[in-house]
C-alpha cells in the first residue's frame, strides 16, 4: 500500500515538472533589463510557441472592440507566443515572461511569473492593441526596477466600438494601474491613478506612440 502511494506521488510530481513551459525554451530568450516600457515599436526579436496546456491557468481571450467588452476565443487557442523574458531584481521566483496571444489584427499580451519547472505562478493582462493604419493600443505596460508593473489603459466609453468601420472620434479615460510583484511571484494591485476623460480622434490614437505620454490631466 505504501509503495503504491509513493509511486502515485512520484507520478504527480513528474507530471508537474513537465507540465509548464520548457525551461530550455525560456532560456533561449535573452533577458530584457529593467526599466522597460512595452510601447509601440517594441521589437519581438524571437518568438517561441507555447502550447495551451503549458499555459494553465491562463486561458487567453481576445476582444474585437476597443472597449474590450466583446470576448472571443482565438482560433490559435492551442497556445501563445513567448516573446520576452524580463529581468528579476528581487524575488523567489526564477522567471518573468511576456506572452502574446494574436489573432489577425488583434494582440493580447499577458505577463506571467513562472516557477523552476516553467509552471505559471500568477499572470496579468498587460497589453491590448489593434492593427489599424498603424497600431491603436488601449493597454500597455511598463516594468520598473523595483518590480512594479504599471498598466496604462484607455477605458473607452463606447462599449461596442468595433475596429471597422473607422471611427471619427471616441471618448475615453486614461487609467494607470500599479501592481507590485511579490517575492512569491504574485501580482498585487497597489493603486490606480485616474485622469479626466477626453475625446480622442482616430488619427490621434493611431499616431499616439505611448499611452503614458498622452498628456491627460488628473
Amino acid at each position: 500500500m505504501k509503495t503504491n502511494i509513493f509511486i502515485f506521488v512520484m507520478l504527480i510530481m513528474t507530471a508537474n515538472a513537465f507540465a509548464g513551459i520548457p525551461i530550455e525554451t525560456i532560456k533561449k530568450v535573452s533577458v530584457t533589463q529593467t526599466p522597460y516600457l512595452d510601447g509601440k515599436g517594441a521589437i519581438r526579436h524571437i518568438n517561441y510557441f507555447v502550447r495551451s496546456e503549458q499555459l494553465s491557468p491562463i486561458h487567453p481571450v481576445m476582444y474585437d472592440d476597443f472597449g474590450c467588452k466583446t470576448e472571443f476565443t482565438p482560433s490559435m487557442q492551442n497556445g501563445a507566443m513567448l516573446v520576452r523574458r524580463l529581468e528579476i531584481t528581487h524575488g523567489n521566483y526564477p522567471y518573468l515572461v511576456a506572452l502574446d496571444c494574436q489573432e489577425s489584427d488583434y494582440c493580447h499580451t499577458y505577463l506571467a511569473t513562472l516557477d523552476s519547472y516553467g509552471n505559471v505562478i500568477d499572470y496579468l493582462s498587460a497589453g491590448i492593441d489593434f492593427a489599424m493604419d498603424n497600431i491603436i493600443a488601449v493597454k500597455q505596460w511598463e516594468l520598473l526596477t523595483d518590480m512594479t508593473v504599471v498598466v496604462y489603459q484607455l477605458k473607452i466609453d463606447t462599449p461596442s466600438l468595433r475596429t471597422y468601420p473607422r471611427f471619427e472620434r471616441v471618448r475615453a479615460q486614461r487609467i494607470d494601474i500599479y501592481y507590485k510583484i511579490t517575492d512569491s511571484g504574485k501580482f498585487q494591485k497597489q493603486r490606480e491613478v485616474s485622469y479626466l476623460s477626453k475625446d480622442y480622434t482616430y488619427a490621434e490614437l493611431d499616431n499616439m506612440k505611448n499611452i503614458k505620454e498622452g498628456g491627460e490631466k488628473r
